[in-house]
């Protein structure tokens, strides 16, 4: 096929049955394009894909299968179908420079994919379709299932699935999904999700990016993701289905709605929605740590919230308790730069210092309760519009004006 990785040799036969490894790759890429459904093994060994060849999958009838795993110097590109690589545990996909896309169609790695330094450097594109991996077991202790961490390598996602099956390592180091030094990379959807239904019992998946992350769906009952090291950045929403989702004390910053049906872990640190028109839900009631409400538009609750420490509403921003009145309780400080549509809902605070109520936005609330023996203190004008309700406390206005608003719909007091 002469020099080029782009001189390409497209199979396209209604019945193609080649047998075990038919093929020898030299120079140009080999594309299967096949109409009828077969399952071919190219390679029984370890194959190297070597610089100036390729792989292509483009059959959507076609699982294509490398038993043994591969190094990757030329390029992987599935389209459709199936490719699986390796069958048993720690058969990788290594990436030596090489190109590795999907654009459609499932790919199912037994061990990691995985670059680590400036000799193995990793050019990964996801648009579309699902990678799933470790699909059998990955043992390194040091390389995680899914690993770019070369200097000077690439990482693209605007679309599909990447899923962290299992933890990667011997028990203790918690291996999942680590993207870092990278010098190109831009992440605009898709989703990183952490366990399936193949996910063994107790397994747990550090989440190490300096990437941002297109969307987070923790999807196992089986499975803990938890943040290392860097703070994350999610372009979409975060969804924990079931299992658990362990912020370590790092900050999370989405720009999408968000979704529990699990358990959140707050640690000391900061949930920020940057986003426009976004929703918190948790039917039971979501705990955070500190909570901040940026970007644009208004900020919808499905389910009450609690803060263990600051409520901050930004200027551009609204917090919306909805007709469902859901309630709002802060342990720390009321930051009101925004506006709070309080309707008939009930903001408590409940902390164990004192706590300020202030910002630059005069706030109207619908019922106020002080339940902090340490007592409460206005840090600007606020007004009520219900009732104030004080069950330990001294509540100080600090010489601002307090104002309780009595309508024809009902009496402040």
């Amino acid at each position: 096929m002469g020099t080029s990785i782009n001189n390409t040799l497209e199979v396209i036969s209604t019945n193609f049955t080649p047998s075990t490894n038919f093929l020898t790759l030299n120079k140009g890429t080999f594309k299967l394009s096949t109409i009828n459904t077969t399952n071919i093994t190219p390679f029984t060994n370890f194959v190297t894909i070597q610089n100036g060849t390729g792989f292509e999958c483009n059959s959507s009838t076609a699982t294509v299968n490398f038993p043994n795993g591969m190094s990757l110097y030329g390029s992987l590109i599935v389209r459709n179908g199936i490719v699986n690589v390796g069958d048993a545990a720690n058969e990788n996909v290594e990436s030596n420079g090489g190109v590795f896309q999907i654009y459609g169609g499932t790919v199912n790695i037994s061990g990691q994919y995985y670059s680590t330094n400036l000799n193995t450097l990793a050019n990964f594109t996801i648009s579309g379709g699902t990678l799933t991996l470790p699909t059998v077991s990955s043992t390194s202790t040091t390389i995680a299932p899914f690993q770019i961490n070369g200097a000077g390598s690439t990482f693209n996602m605007s679309g599909g699935t990447i899923i962290i099956q299992r933890e990667g390592g011997t028990g203790a180091q918690d291996l999942g999904y680590t993207v870092l030094g990278i010098s190109n990379s831009s992440v605009t959807g898709g989703t990183l999700q952490i366990g399936n239904t193949s996910t063994p019992a107790g397994q747990t998946m550090r989440i190490n990016t300096s990437a941002r992350v297109g969307a987070l769906l923790v999807n196992s009952a089986n499975a803990t993701a938890i943040l290392n090291t860097n703070a994350l950045t999610v372009t979409n929403n975060i969804t924990i289905a079931s299992g658990v989702l362990n912020a370590n004390n790092l900050n999370i910053t989405l720009g999408g709605n968000w979704l529990n049906s699990g358990t959140f872990t707050p640690g000391t640190a900061t949930v920020n929605f940057n986003g426009t028109n976004q929703s918190i839900t948790k039917t039971t009631g979501e705990t955070f740590n500190h909570l901040t409400l940026s970007g644009t538009g208004t900020k919808t609750l499905g389910g009450a919230i609690t803060t263990n420490g600051n409520l901050t509403i930004g200027s551009a921003a609204i917090l919306d308790v909805t007709t469902n009145n859901h309630a709002v309780n802060v342990r720390q400080n009321w930051v009101n730069n925004g506006s709070f549509l309080a309707r008939n809902g009930t903001v408590t605070f409940n902390g164990t210092a004192l706590q300020t109520i202030g910002g630059s936005s005069i706030a109207d609330f619908r019922n106020i309760t002080l339940n902090n023996s340490a007592g409460a203190s206005l840090s600007q004008a606020q007004n009520l519009l219900g009732t104030l309700t004080l069950t330990a406390g001294t509540f100080n206005t600090n010489s601002q004006v307090f104002t309780l608003i009595s309508t024809i719909s009902g009496t402040a007091r």
